[in-house]
């Protein structure tokens, strides 16, 4: 700590001088944050070494998904608790991109604040789907046709897409004309499709009355 006191560059003097706790750990947190978090207006809300690491790795990705490093950092400065700024500006990151591009009639969900929005629009539980989103594992996308919008969910299983649902408000039955419309627009753009077999009636009668599996509460 002498030697980084006296010979150190100046953001880590100033983040040492300024620090409200000093020992082994801290002193290893402070050396090894990248220099814009090395700062003690972030490193008092840091626990330890493991959570800065997650940390600068975070602001590292949503930099790289197109959020503004230097802004986010000065959140991070002002922020009361850094998880939940984290969190918060992750909603801002764009997804990495789905199978089918923007396109008349089509909307690809870009993001956390577009996936936030449709699950409110649709009232369903798209929002879970956040981190697989994040990664590129599922995608959605809203389709027009004739007036009507519905919902296309997309699955990524070994690397392949897939249309794998059509919904309508509340994962509601959706007409079937318009379903037939949205499969084979995804089609046209290669996805293929993974619909249900629906030919047991039992099964479909369980489907519509679980539709609201969202509010049963177990």
């Amino acid at each position: 700590m002498f030697d980084l006191l006296s010979e150190g560059a100046r953001h880590l003097v100033d983040a040492i001088w300024r620090s409200a706790i000093l020992n082994p750990d801290r002193l290893a947190t402070i050396t090894g944050c990248p220099v814009d978090l090395c700062d003690a207006r972030i490193l008092d809300k840091v626990r330890d070494r493991k959570h800065a690491t997650d940390v600068a790795l975070s602001v590292d990705l949503l930099n790289r998904r197109g959020v503004d490093r230097s802004t986010l950092v000065e959140a991070l400065r002002r922020a009361d608790n850094i998880n939940d700024a984290i969190k918060r500006w992750s909603m801002c990151m764009a997804f990495p991109s789905g199978p089918i591009p923007a396109a008349n009639g089509y909307r690809p969900i870009r993001n956390g604040i577009e996936l936030a929005a449709i699950a409110r629009k649709y009232r369903n539980c798209s929002r879970g789907y956040f981190s697989s989103a994040m990664v590129g594992g599922h995608a959605f996308g809203e389709f027009r046709h004739e007036g009507a919008e519905v919902l296309i969910s997309f699955d990524r299983t070994d690397g392949m897409w897939i249309a794998d649902g059509v919904y309508g408000f509340r994962n509601g039955a959706v007409d079937v004309g318009i379903s037939r419309a949205a499969y084979a627009f995804a089609a046209r753009h290669g996805v293929p499709d993974r619909r249900p077999d629906r030919g047991d009636k039992a099964v479909e009668a369980l489907r519509r009355l679980g539709r609201y599996h969202g509010d049963w509460g177990l």
